[in-house]
Order: C-alpha cells, then sequence, then structure tokens
C-alpha cells in the first residue's frame, strides 16, 4: 500500500506533498475525503510528470492508481465518489468545517500551533475543490484567507509571543485577509505539514483526468 509518501515528492512539489500525506492520515476516518486528497496528488504528479523524475515517486503513483481504483469499486453506491456534483460538495463542505474548527480556537482566544496546521489543512482542502474546474475567487480567499492564519500564528510562536495576540477581531473575520505575499517565509519553522505563505499559481484543473494506466507511469527511456 501506498501509506508513505516519498520524500522526493516533498522537494518536488510541496503542495502535492501536503495533499497526498493528508490522504494517508484520512484513509481510516474519512475515507472519501482521502481518496480525493489522494486522486488530486496522482493527477498533479501526472500533470507535472514527476513520475519520470525519480524511482520512489513513480513506484509510489503506479501503487496508488491502483488503490484509488480499488477505492471507487468499494465505495460504488457512494454519490461523493461517483456522482461530481455531490463529490465537490463533500470536499468542499470538509474543506469549510476545517477552516471553521480553526476560526472556533482563533474566536475563543486559544490558539496554538496546531491551530495553524489546521488551517494549513484547510488551505490544503480547498485546493482539491480544483479537481473539478477551476476555483472560483470565494474560494482562493478562503486559501489565502487560511494560510494568512497558518503563517501569522507559526511567526508568532516563533518569535516567542502569544499567537492570541494577533488574532483577528470577529469583526475583522469577515474582511480580505491580507495578502498572503507580503507575509515572510516561514515554512521551515513549521512542524507539522508545511504552509506555503506566498501565493501559489493554482494547479492545473480537470475532473477525471486520471486516464493513463499504471503502465503509462514508465518513465522515458
Amino acid at each position: 500500500m501506498a501509506d508513505s509518501v516519498p520524500a522526493a515528492l516533498r522537494q518536488a512539489d510541496v503542495n502535492i506533498w501536503k495533499c497526498a500525506t493528508k490522504g494517508v492520515q484520512l484513509r481510516n476516518v474519512k475515507p472519501i475525503m482521502a481518496y480525493w486528497c489522494e486522486y488530486w496528488a496522482v493527477n498533479q504528479i501526472l500533470a507535472k510528470q514527476l513520475h519520470t523524475t525519480n524511482a520512489d515517486i513513480l513506484n509510489y503513483t503506479t501503487t496508488l492508481m491502483d488503490e484509488l481504483e480499488q477505492t471507487k469499486a468499494k465505495f460504488a453506491n457512494e454519490d461523493a465518489i461517483t456522482d461530481d456534483t455531490a463529490a465537490q460538495a463533500y470536499v468542499e463542505q470538509f474543506a469549510q468545517e476545517t477552516l471553521d474548527r480553526a476560526e472556533r480556537v482563533v474566536k475563543a482566544n486559544r490558539v496554538t500551533q496546531q491551530t495553524a496546521t489546521t488551517f494549513d489543512a484547510a488551505a490544503t482542502f480547498f485546493h482539491v475543490v480544483n479537481i473539478w474546474g477551476p476555483i472560483d475567487q470565494e474560494t482562493q480567499q478562503k486559501i489565502k484567507y487560511a494560510k494568512w492564519n497558518a503563517a501569522r500564528i507559526i511567526k508568532a510562536i516563533k518569535d516567542g509571543k502569544d499567537p492570541n495576540e494577533s488574532n483577528p477581531k470577529h469583526e475583522e473575520v469577515q474582511q480580505p485577509a491580507p495578502d498572503a505575499s507580503t507575509t515572510p517565509d516561514l515554512t521551515d519553522a513549521f512542524t507539522g505539514p508545511r504552509p506555503s505563505v506566498t501565493t501559489q499559481p493554482e494547479p492545473e484543473h480537470g475532473a477525471h483526468t486520471m486516464g493513463p494506466t499504471p503502465t503509462s507511469c514508465e518513465p522515458d527511456p
């Protein structure tokens, strides 16, 4: 089983690595969300030809493609797997619930480093919506807001400050987050999944683009 995401993938593309890692973490508790995280990761690996650059990534990709087919067969009666509209709604709801959970901690002024991890996870889950087409402006703002919160919490902890001191007030939460590109890169200080502080280009989209079979993942001679 593809239970371990290769380190080479993290070096090649940290956003794909984060999503794949979330898939592994969610398999036993939220298998449908895990499926879509790993589906997105495989599509990105194939689109960027990362499986041709490293043997570990190739082995991981071919194994995961087989497992995704098995999962799809196992949940053949689940609309959130078989129906695009239901699947997108499921992923969006899961991402929003993750963001809401982090925001409740902020409003309660009980922020810890785990809160930063939750915000970063929310951003990752919102990226998965890209499977079904370009991410709309509202979702892009949520991604920026989640990344900004993750970054400012980690910065406060790194500086030896109470991260709750920089919590947005309730009325501020409704406003657009500060431009993430102005936030310093603190990913090395992040011990969980590393947040991408600067605004990244949106990944390629396209539902069900995982057409190639595992044999088509053979590296170029």
